[in-house]
């Protein structure tokens, strides 16, 4: 019997071409190696979407709100949190509703806002990938946020046992604060 492909939908912050979009890319180009049939979300359109259309994986864009996409982690921009929160809010409903959310084997948020509005849907496992660190005026939220005891390390253990399943050799580093780990994986 033939093995089905892990139906993985990730969910981007953004649809430019960042570091951390790059990384997605790098991980589309690969994923049907290892039978991951990837789907990709962002709320705006932009180079990203195009690419991944190019190369063969299905992209689309859930709109988000103008007052999710405008809501700011820098110094002195703490007033369009209310905004923000109400607009992840319903973006988060988009995208539980959306047919390829739905469907999928598991999730892969690659950003803070993603992951909050896909942990909102609490239906999937959800593999966050991190790019970025916590600026100075909101990073207690984002430590707290990361600082669920024996939770903390879920995401890292889902991500192995999603790529052990498929195949994937993956080596798990878990972070000297313990709160955190990194999965490694080497394309050869």
């Amino acid at each position: 019997m033939a093995k089905r492909a892990l139906r993985v939908t990730a969910v981007g912050v953004a649809a430019q071409l960042g570091g951390t979009e790059r990384v997605l890319l790098d991980f589309a180009a690969r994923a049907f190696e290892y039978d991951i049939a990837l789907r990709v979300l962002t709320p705006r359109d932009g180079p990203l979407v195009a690419i991944l259309n190019e190369i063969g994986v299905p992209a689309e864009v859930v709109p988000a709100s103008g007052a999710m996409l405008a809501g700011s982690q820098r110094a002195g921009r703490l007033w369009s949190a209310p905004g923000a929160l109400a607009g992840l809010a319903a973006w988060a409903r988009r995208l539980g509703r959306h047919p390829v959310v739905r469907g999928a084997g598991a999730l892969y948020s690659v950003g803070f806002k993603p992951h909050l509005a896909l942990a909102m849907l609490r239906r999937h496992p959800v593999v966050w990938h991190l790019h970025e660190y916590p600026p100075a005026t909101t990073g207690a939220v984002w430590r707290l946020l990361g600082r669920h005891g024996p939770d903390a390390m879920i995401d890292a253990l889902m991500y192995l046992k999603a790529a052990r399943a498929v195949g994937v050799r993956v080596a798990l580093e878990v972070s000297r604060s313990g709160i955190g780990a990194h999965a490694w994986v080497f394309f050869t």
